[in-house]
C-alpha cells in the first residue's frame, strides 16, 4: 500500500470511529422516542427506493 492509501483508510477508520461514538453516546429513553418521530431517509430512485418509500408511507409508524 502506498502512503495514499494508508491516508484514505485512516479518513474512513475516523470517520466509522466519530458516527459510532455519536451513536452509542446518545441512547434514548421511550419517553424520547415519543417525542422524536422516526425519520429515515431513502438513498436511490430505483425499484427498490421507491417501493421501500411507498411502503414507508403506508406503514402506521
Amino acid at each position: 500500500m502506498t502512503a495514499l492509501h494508508l491516508s484514505q483508510r485512516q479518513k474512513a477508520q475516523k470517520i466509522f470511529m466519530t458516527t459510532k461514538a455519536s451513536i452509542s453516546a446518545t441512547p434514548m429513553s421511550p419517553e424520547d422516542n415519543l417525542l422524536r418521530p422516526l425519520r429515515v431517509a431513502i438513498v436511490g430512485a430505483g425499484p427498490a427506493g421507491i417501493y421501500a418509500a411507498d411502503a414507508l408511507m403506508k406503514s402506521d409508524t
